[in-house]
C-alpha cells in the first residue's frame, strides 16, 4: 500500500508527530470523488485530511483498478 501524497509507504515519521493512516476502499474513494452521491459529505473530507498531510492515505493496487472501472461507466 501506498502513501497517496508521496507515492510511498510513510512509516510514521513526521514533523508534527505520528500521522494515523487510513486504507480508503472504492466506495469511500467513489463517494468523496462524486458530488451527487449520498455519502460524499462523509466520504470528502477523509482525502481532504489526506491531502493536508493530517492523515496517510492508503490504497491497494486491486482499489485503483476497482475506481477507474466504477468512475468510467
Amino acid at each position: 500500500m501506498t502513501d497517496l501524497l508521496h507515492g510511498h509507504l510513510d512509516r510514521n515519521a513526521t514533523e508534527g508527530g505520528v500521522r494515523t493512516r487510513v486504507v480508503l476502499d472504492t466506495s469511500v474513494l467513489v463517494a468523496a470523488m462524486v458530488e451527487g452521491h449520498s455519502f460524499h459529505a462523509v466520504a470528502l473530507p477523509w482525502l481532504q485530511r489526506i491531502q493536508q498531510g493530517t492523515e496517510v492515505g492508503l490504497v491497494a493496487a486491486h482499489t485503483v483498478a476497482e475506481l477507474y472501472v466504477v468512475l468510467t461507466r
